[in-house]
């Protein structure tokens, strides 16, 4: 660290040290030279990341205080009224912002689950017999069967309430345990995003080596948007619990669950949602009588609705007009 750079991090310091007090007590409760004094340090600090990015692209320095300035913008967004209001702003900007921020977790997660999904489905397509090694028998031959017959005649709407509630059930606890296993340093919800991406592909791979693919893709391709998007994200929160409790940074571990377990919760809440809109999907329209044509053109819809979202929504309310939250996001 050059010269220059060591005597802004002295500002950026006391700016961190401010904002804890601020996230910890509220504005209310600091004193107004304080006050005063946070305000100056954060359009100091905006200013230097804007410099620093333009001089120093890549700096070590970059992300660090990127966090800092986008944490130091939220002290002063007005509170919204009403709970409409709050449901909307969450869903429109907290939600995806806070998922983009998850870096490299989000990374790690999507490559845990989703390559031995990938990897093992192919696997056990090829050779079927495996299948038996990584799941009871008896459960991939009923699963098989399941997908024989096909959707063509639709299911009954009780039956579609009553496995709704099931869906809801079933998503909500794989994602509970890719989360809440992570604070066993994170180990937890890695093995539970490779179990379960080993499952999944192991299920997949045998049902559609059975010939019963077509069944079972135009069945799983709507909802998985959702699902498997939700599953991963909910272990990406379970990997940051994990990397916070090896390294608080320049926290104590209580004070690093405090300054970002209002970030993790929301990703945590935002991907229940998801789970929720999962399994009415997986109840109402994924064994519906419709077309696989259609299916696969509705899962095509819905699959970058949610990767569009996820990367673009929130961008536009950012920390000033020099676009500084993108890279926050």
């Amino acid at each position: 660290m050059n010269t220059v750079h060591e005597a802004k991090k002295a500002r950026w310091d006391r700016l961190e040290r401010l904002l804890l007090q601020l996230e910890r007590k509220g504005s209310a409760r600091l004193p107004e030279d304080e006050l005063d004094e946070f305000v100056h340090l954060y359009r100091t600090a905006c200013g230097d990341l804007a410099r620093l990015r333009s001089d120093s692209p890549g700096h070590n320095l970059e992300a660090w205080l990127n966090q800092l300035v986008a944490r130091g913008q939220k002290m002063f967004r007005p509170r919204e009224k009403g709970s409409f209001a709050q449901v909307l702003h969450f869903f429109t900007v907290d939600f995806p912002q806070e998922v983009r921020a998850l870096g490299r977790a989000l990374a790690v997660a999507a490559l845990l689950f989703g390559a031995p999904l990938l990897l093992v489905g192919v696997y056990v397509y090829l050779f079927p017999q495996a299948a038996y090694s990584l799941a009871a028998p008896e459960e991939l031959e009923a699963l098989a069967n399941a997908y024989a017959e096909g959707h063509a005649g639709g299911r009954s709407e009780s039956v579609d309430s009553l496995m709704a509630g099931f869906y809801i059930n079933h998503n909500v606890g794989i994602a509970f345990q890719c989360f809440a296993t992570g604070i066993f340093v994170a180990l937890g919800s890695v093995l539970a995003l490779l179990f379960n991406g080993v499952i999944i592909g192991a299920i997949g791979g045998f049902i559609c080596a059975s010939g019963y693919a077509n069944n079972f893709l135009s069945f799983v391709c709507g909802h998985g948007a959702f699902e498997l998007t939700a599953i991963v994200l909910c272990g990406a929160t379970g990997i940051r619990i994990g990397m916070l409790l090896v390294n608080p940074g320049p926290y104590t571990r209580l004070d690093a669950f405090k300054v970002h377990g209002k970030s993790i919760l929301k990703v945590v809440l935002g991907s229940a949602a998801m789970l929720t809109i999962a399994a009415f999907i997986e109840a109402f329209w994924s064994p519906s009588s419709a077309p696989a044509l259609v299916k696969y053109i509705v899962a095509l819809v819905l699959w970058t609705l949610v990767i569009v979202y996820l990367s673009m929504a929130g961008r536009r309310r950012g920390l000033v007009e020099t676009d500084t939250e993108s890279g926050a996001a």
